[in-house]
């Protein structure tokens, strides 16, 4: 029951985001009073808007930054600014007519390389683009091939790796090495099984393919190393088998040591993605595993390879450290922010290693990313001084005026003992019932500066629940069921708790990143097991008196749809 003409006015802000989801189901169907005076909402096309900066990276010399922009017709193009002007110089280096999804610099910190399609037709071309005269060139790609990988080398700033399929191989591609003159050589012919190529840009030879991933028939995988003295026709029988697993494990090659072993992020023969070693003969030897959820990222020395620090995400961001001098310059930039953000990524970094582009997120805003200088920098080399960091922007120009909401991480039990990683975000109005001693109930609004577009609550003071605390709650479920939900700033939580509710995310079981065991338990359970963690998921939210257990909502698209 809508209880003013108000109230239905306001209707259409949740109808218009209803295609965007396959579920939203209440219970309960009872409106609560609007307070007289509340603030406007969160609009929706400031929280869903289109990034306005995004995928920062700075040039092999430190020179300059690129990131994605969108230009006056909205698509995301390449922009190059001073890193140091606060951006005021920006120029447009690319001109494409759809948004640019992918693109990296040179080597020769001189060009930018791009993928570009034709109209959504997925044939890749790959471009390249100089950012001082701004000629944009074809580096390979045409009818009938689509770039699917390309690879470039600091030791050879000229030159470019590329994987390129042509007609009549399903998808699967050949190696080209393509010079400055755009001359495209033959690398590696692709003899039919090969689904993905390994190439060294740090040690060893520059640019060169070192091993194949073969699938076969079976599902089964195996990565063979090539042979030095390897022709461009590839003959897998010539080459040495290093390591086969199954197709639901997994491994991804990191880079080859120096001493010719491979990296790599796997889970073959364990539980949860590691870093480990692969040497001849195929034993494969651990570096390092989190003991509570999947590897996120690694980041390697940018001469050695060798593993200097690794991340990842439990119920927020954690980092393993090898190299002492990254600990202590992510402790400093630490020092220097908000106490409710994450641990820093380090997205993008200089050839010799002395800038870093730094992700840091927040449950309560959008992603920004700053410059920062590290301790193996001179003193007295650059505008910023070793330890100093500068702001450079965020992802979303959401203005601060907008009240938004933290998630607080929590570990809920399911009924059979299994741990349940979830977020809980308050909702911004702070519904909630409280009991007098002559049991009539009424209904407060600890903030009443952000107005909602609907109120799930009782029409009259009569009707309410007796001993009962907490709100209208939404259970919003994730899709796959093999993704994750994660602690930072979410546009959809936000704009269910703007306009009234708290939100409840859970990582049920089958949910990804937790590892192999983990995954597994949701396998012939989408009716059972997983559903009864996200019954279970409610039943916390209802104790914790976050959740009246009856004005809850699910709501998901995918298989949150489908749950």
């Amino acid at each position: 029951r809508i209880q003013s003409v108000d109230a239905c006015r306001r209707l259409p802000v949740m109808r218009a985001v209803a295609p965007l989801l396959l579920v939203l189901t209440a219970v309960g169907g009872r409106f609560l009073k609007r307070p007289e005076s509340l603030a406007p909402l969160i609009p929706r096309e400031v929280l869903f808007a289109n990034l306005q900066r995004t995928s920062p990276q700075i040039s092999g010399d430190g020179s300059v930054l690129a990131y994605l922009n969108p230009d006056r017709k909205g698509n995301l193009n390449v922009v190059i600014a001073n890193p140091m002007d606060a951006l005021q110089s920006q120029q447009f280096v690319t001109r494409g007519s759809r948004s640019i999804e992918h693109f990296q610099w040179a080597a020769d910190s001189k060009h930018i390389l791009y993928l570009q399609d034709d109209d959504g037709d997925e044939q890749w071309v790959l471009h390249s683009v100089d950012v001082g005269s701004k000629e944009d060139v074809v580096v390979m790609g045409a009818a009938n091939s689509s770039v699917e990988a390309f690879w470039t080398d600091r030791r050879a700033p000229g030159q470019v790796l590329v994987a390129a399929t042509r007609p009549g191989t399903n998808g699967l591609s050949d190696v080209y090495r393509v010079w400055p003159n755009r001359t495209a050589q033959l690398e590696a012919w692709n003899p039919g099984q090969v689904h993905r190529w390994v190439v060294e840009t740090t040690t060893g030879e520059p640019l060169r393919v070192v091993a194949a991933i073969a699938v076969a028939g079976d599902g089964q995988h195996t990565m063979f190393k090539r042979p030095k003295d390897a022709g461009v026709d590839v003959h897998l029988s010539d080459w040495d088998t290093w390591i086969s697993w199954q197709g639901d494990d997994y491994l991804a090659p990191l880079g080859m040591s120096i001493t010719g072993s491979m990296l790599v992020e796997s889970n073959v023969n364990a539980d949860k993605v590691g870093i480990y070693e692969v040497v001849d003969g195929g034993e494969i030897k651990p570096i390092f595993t989190p003991d509570n959820a999947d590897l996120g990222d690694v980041m390697l020395d940018l001469t050695s390879n060798a593993v200097m620090a690794a991340g990842w995400d439990y119920l927020r961001r954690e980092m393993h450290f090898v190299d002492e001098l990254v600990d202590s310059d992510l402790k400093a930039f630490r020092a220097q922010a908000d106490a409710d953000e994450e641990l820093p990524m380090i997205t993008s970094r200089s050839a010799d290693d002395t800038l870093w582009v730094l992700k840091v997120q927040s449950s309560a805003r959008p992603a920004q990313y700053w410059l920062y200088r590290t301790s193996r920098a001179p003193e007295h080399h650059h505008r910023l001084s070793p330890g100093q960091s500068s702001f450079l922007f965020q992802d979303n120009q959401m203005s601060k005026i907008w009240r938004t909401q933290p998630a607080e991480a929590v570990v809920i039990t399911a009924e059979d003992g299994t741990e349940l990683p979830a977020y809980v975000t308050r909702s911004a109005v702070g519904v909630s019932y409280k009991t007098t001693t002559t049991t009539t109930t009424t209904s407060t609004f600890a903030a009443q500066d952000v107005s909602m577009a609907m109120y799930l609550g009782v029409d009259t003071e009569d009707d309410a629940p007796a001993n009962v605390t907490g709100g209208p709650m939404v259970l919003l479920v994730h899709g796959g069921p093999w993704s994750r939900d994660n602690w930072p700033f979410d546009p959809m939580t936000q704009m269910l708790a703007n306009r009234g509710y708290a939100v409840l995310r859970v990582n049920f079981r089958g949910s990804r990143g937790f590892g192999k065991s983990f995954e597994r338990a949701g396998d012939g359970q989408w009716g059972d097991g997983i559903l009864g963690d996200l019954k279970a998921a409610v039943s916390w939210a209802v104790d914790k008196q976050i959740a009246d257990p009856q004005r809850v909502a699910i709501m998901g698209g995918s298989f949150g749809g489908y749950a």
